[in-house]
């Protein structure tokens, strides 16, 4: 007797792989980060033209992706952003935005803080 594997989930399966499973989010997730990605950099080209900084391209594909603009087209969000799948890559964007912090306050010049300690608990 041979054990039969498990279906996996994929397109050859005959699987979409843009549906959203609970018990697997990563398929979706690697789409929904990729579309993410891959339109940030296409925005940062132009932008970086008009000698702006890539995080400008970050907020800019943010509003075009999110409920603003291409949100408002039928089935778009149902179809690569379902609201099942927000909380994963909530949580994802929230760790990105912990590391990032951490980054700046690795950079942080303590002699300017200190020199300016006035201002600094002002602020």
């Amino acid at each position: 007797m041979s054990a039969k594997a498990p279906q996996q989930a994929g397109v050859f399966a005959g699987l979409n792989p843009s549906q959203f499973n609970a018990s697997d989010p990563i398929v979706l997730f690697i789409i929904q980060s990729t579309i993410i990605l891959v339109f940030c950099r296409l925005l940062a080209v132009p932008l970086g033209w008009l000698k702006q900084p890539r995080v400008i391209a970050e907020v800019i594909a943010g509003i075009v992706l999110g409920p603003s603009v291409m949100g408002r087209i039928p089935g778009f969000k149902d179809a690569i952003f379902p609201t099942a799948s927000l909380p994963f890559i909530n949580l994802i964007a929230t760790i990105g935005l912990v590391f990032f912090l951490f980054q700046v306050g690795l950079e942080v010049d303590l002699r300017v803080v200190r020199r300016d300690w006035r201002k600094s608990i002002a602020i």
